[in-house]
């Protein structure tokens, strides 16, 4: 889910759902019921799994941008949590800003392992939230993502690592993790050859 500021006050609400082809519609029609609000545009398409993959990822013609990033994990994401995340977004819109937050489920094949059974300790929460702003003052991106992070403070388990955060330990990206991890880099990478920019 995608939650834009609008940069007029307004924010954007966007859904992409992957199904079984066939589940489509069911899927959206239940989705719709459940939020209660009946969507402004609907579109479908069946792709196979190499297609999707690439559709999912952005094409391969995207030329890459430059972007200012953060993130938090969400345990739930009810009524209080998603109050929260449309706070920070319409903040950033009637800044007159553009920004994102978006939400990715965390289940499937990332909840198949076990909570210890690798660095990632998210494995049994509900959903990654990567605040995102494109082309931008990296200043006025890193302070919105900044006043974004307390808004949903009392919600939020920790970070995702792929969204590293100047100021941040690692701690908030490997949680209950870390103390196992830094005993497997003591053990296996003394000299501290390879090298994060996290201290482990």
């Amino acid at each position: 889910m995608h939650v834009d500021a609008t940069g007029n006050g307004g924010l954007h609400v966007s859904i992409v759902g992957v199904t079984t082809a066939g589940d489509e519609r069911v899927a959206a029609a239940s989705l719709t019921h459940d939020i209660g609000v009946s969507p402004t545009s609907s579109r479908y398409r069946r792709l196979g799994y190499l297609d999707a993959a690439i559709y999912l990822g952005g094409g391969t013609t995207s030329t890459r941008q430059r972007f200012t990033a953060g993130s938090d994990v969400l345990a739930v994401v009810d009524r209080p949590t998603a109050n929260a995340i449309a706070r920070a977004v319409v903040a950033r819109s009637r800044a007159g800003g553009a920004g994102s937050a978006l939400l990715d489920p965390l289940t499937g094949a990332v909840a198949d392992p076990k909570r210890t059974d690798t660095a990632f300790p998210w494995r049994d929460h509900t959903a990654s939230l990567q605040w995102y702003v494109g082309v931008a003052s990296r200043s006025s991106a890193r302070d919105w993502i900044a006043t974004a992070h307390r808004q949903v403070a009392l919600h939020s388990s920790g970070g995702y690592v792929n969204y590293l955060e100047t100021g941040q330990g690692a701690g908030r990206y490997f949680g209950g993790n870390l103390s196992r991890l830094a005993q497997i880099r003591k053990l296996h990478d003394p000299r501290r050859r390879l090298h994060s920019g996290l201290a482990v």
